[in-house]
């Protein structure tokens, strides 16, 4: 069952939020880290493609490092959040609606693709990493950083892990909720994430699988653990210039 439509209407609601969460992170100085890895990843000037940009996080930081950025996003409030958040500090984002999974660039049109926390998201994620396959120039680099989202509902392992993250009132169930009481149920994202593949799949194996049979090489895979379990991780991986 594919759940695109429905996660268009999601994400449009939950776009203010997240640019208020956004802001948080930003104040919180979580962009320093970003800041200092694209700094050492993309050293030369180069054309990105911020993939499911969200509301404008890696833009941001890559726009005042002077790189050429185009952000796209299923959402359209996504892609106005971007806007506003970049613009706020003089920059002109070139932003899009766009789906993931059938991107509307040519072949090879950018030196570096960055993506956070979209892949999960996607009824077809091996369209998603093929489309960013074939938009990378070759010899081009990928930034992911993604992790088992909703694994818990599927594995007992992460059940558990989840459950213990809740004891530590460290489980927040949404974004939202830290920012009051809201009229549209964002409860729903559990119902869409239950229809999803990767809500099933442990990561970064599939991952690393997914970009090793498209052509991917020089993949270095950095993982963050709960419980020794994998959770969040960061995935960089350069095309292979034969491509």
């Amino acid at each position: 069952m594919e759940r695109i439509e429905d996660s268009r209407e999601y994400w449009d609601h939950r776009a203010l939020t997240f640019a208020l969460d956004t802001d948080q992170e930003t104040r919180d100085k979580g962009d320093r880290i970003w800041e200092e890895l694209f700094r050492d990843v993309f050293p030369q000037k180069a054309s990105v493609l911020d993939d499911g940009c969200g509301p404008g996080f890696f833009s941001l930081i890559l726009s005042r490092l002077g790189h050429a950025v185009t952000a796209v996003d299923f959402s359209q409030e996504m892609v106005r959040q971007a806007v506003i958040r970049c613009a706020k500090e003089g920059y002109r984002l070139d932003a899009r609606q766009m789906d993931a999974q059938a991107l509307s660039f040519e072949d090879a049109a950018f030196d570096a693709v960055v993506t956070r926390n979209m892949i999960w998201a996607l009824d077809h994620p091996d369209r998603g990493y093929a489309e960013i396959y074939r938009v990378l120039r070759p010899g081009g680099t990928l930034v992911v950083q993604d992790g088992n989202q909703y694994l818990y509902m599927f594995d007992e392992q992460y059940a558990l892990a989840q459950k213990e993250r809740e004891r530590q009132g460290k489980a927040c169930s949404t974004v939202a909720e830290r920012y009051g009481e809201q009229e549209y149920d964002y409860s729903y994202i559990y119902d869409i994430a239950r229809d999803l593949p990767l809500s099933r799949t442990l990561r970064p194996v599939w991952d690393l699988d997914c970009l090793i049979d498209l052509g991917f090489d020089e993949i270095d895979i950095s993982v963050a653990r709960e419980s020794g379990l994998p959770m969040q991780f960061r995935i960089i991986a350069r095309k292979g210039t034969g491509a």
